[in-house]
């Protein structure tokens, strides 16, 4: 596990984008993410994947559980 501190400095030597190469390895290929490149050069601004997926609690349930996940993507893939 690492501190805020380190996820700081993770976030503060992150790569600039590089040129598409065709292939789309990671969220940095993407077009969407392309297109917020100038936002995403200050600092101090991130971009977030949101994951979610319902669950019934039990069959005859009428309640459900709704975990929500944010990862940051500007973090390095193994620390995401």
């Amino acid at each position: 596990m690492y501190t805020d501190a380190d996820t700081w400095s993770y976030l503060n030597e992150r790569s600039q984008i590089s040129p598409y190469s065709g292939t789309i390895r990671d969220v940095y290929d993407g077009e969407a993410y392309r297109e917020l490149s100038v936002f995403l050069s200050q600092p101090a601004n991130v971009s977030l994947l949101l994951n979610t997926d319902g669950v019934s609690l039990f069959h005859s349930s009428t309640v459900s559980l709704w975990p929500i996940w944010l990862v940051i993507n500007e973090l390095p893939s193994r620390k995401r």
